[in-house]
């Protein structure tokens, strides 16, 4: 099935469930032909656009920095831009310029501000242009956790279908596990209201966390009937803030969600800060 069959099917039983059909895309779904059929069916949509030429020129002013000394954590904004129409498109869609120059961990800026383009239909009454970077960046994430995903080092190269199916399966399964694991142990570790959970700025990405805790290197003692762990002295803070975490979960029968077919979404603190080099 193609992808326009695929957005016709979504928009057929997104109506189904919604007054407001409104679409949040990357800069791989910023052709003409998609934009165009999301606005003939009379949906909205807010696309990453891809630079070229015509687009750097516009955003070309808005991209000097102010005199003097910048602000410690940057700054950030959205403005429209006029006198953009790609040649495919049915009407003159809103383009939105971003622009974000903000300071690395070692508090240094990048040479020249990080900037890009957001397309939509959007009408300005309903979605000014600071709103509308709000709502794009509210769009899936699991994009963002493939390459986490990929850490577990799955391979699915079996010689047939159900087996790989299996494999991936479990392989799901095992990253939504590690996920509720790093995230329960970052709660426990950092009590601040909004601790620093991604690799950038100090948190554990999934690679790191997955060697380092999980799979931690110990001497298993036994003792009368009892049988002692002996983690790394480096190790155990990480372990005892994990345990005193899972301690407080419920029983399975309570816990357990009202559709078990579903896993775990992204946790809540996932991917609100923007990186300048996404």
């Amino acid at each position: 099935m193609s992808f326009k069959s695929r957005l016709q099917d979504t928009l057929d039983k997104a109506r189904t469930l919604a007054r407001t059909v409104a679409f949040r895309l990357d800069a791989g779904f910023a052709a003409a032909d998609i934009l165009n059929r999301i606005d003939r069916a009379g949906a909205r949509f807010a696309v990453r656009l891809p630079n070229n030429a015509v687009l750097d020129r516009l955003a070309a002013p808005w991209l000097s920095r102010p005199v003097g000394r910048p602000p410690k954590k940057g700054y950030e904004f959205a403005v429209e831009l006029r006198g953009y129409k790609n040649p495919g498109w049915d009407k003159a869609y809103r383009v939105v310029l971003v622009v974000v120059d903000q300071p690395d961990k070692n508090g240094c800026l990048s040479l020249f501000p990080h900037y890009f383009f957001i397309v939509t239909n959007w009408p300005p009454k309903r979605m000014s242009p600071r709103k509308l970077l709000a709502h794009y960046r509210q769009r899936g994430t699991f994009e963002d956790h493939l390459g986490e995903w990929n850490a577990l080092g799955v391979n699915l190269s079996q010689d047939a279908f159900a087996k790989n199916e299996v494999t991936l399966l479990l392989s799901l399964l095992a990253f939504n596990l590690l996920e509720v694991l790093r995230r329960e142990m970052e709660s426990a570790a950092d009590p601040r209201p909004n601790p620093p959970y991604t690799p950038e700025e100090g948190g554990f990405d999934l690679t790191r966390f997955r060697s380092v805790v999980p799979k931690a290197g110990a001497v298993l003692i036994r003792g009368g009937r009892r049988l002692w762990f002996d983690l790394a002295e480096g190790i155990a803070p990480l372990w005892l803030a994990l345990l005193s975490r899972l301690r407080r979960w419920r029983n399975a029968e309570r816990s357990i969600a009202p559709n078990p077919g579903f896993l775990m979404p992204p946790p809540s603190h996932a991917f609100l800060k923007f990186h300048p080099r996404m």
